[in-house]
């Protein structure tokens, strides 16, 4: 929506409200969820980011041990 459509629909005030509101979200995921790298080598940055990496891994091995089930049936196939 943009901010016209907003304001005819729930005021001005509400509005910037929704806006302040996202941005407090938005803060509150970078805050927790992003690693700082302030001071950091490159090196030191890949080690952070290679978690990630790794947890793909381990979904990858758990879709290969998946049993396919047959959606007409529910038997596993």
């Amino acid at each position: 929506m943009s901010f016209i459509s907003l304001y005819k629909a729930i005021s001005i005030s509400g509005a910037f409200f929704l806006d302040a509101g996202i941005a407090v979200v938005g803060w509150f995921f970078f805050y927790f969820f992003l690693p700082e790298t302030k001071g950091r080598s490159l090196e030191e940055m890949e080690k952070l980011f290679e978690k990630k990496e790794k947890r793909v891994g381990k979904v990858e091995a758990l879709v290969e041990n998946v049993t396919p089930i047959n959606l007409k049936t529910g038997q596993q196939t």
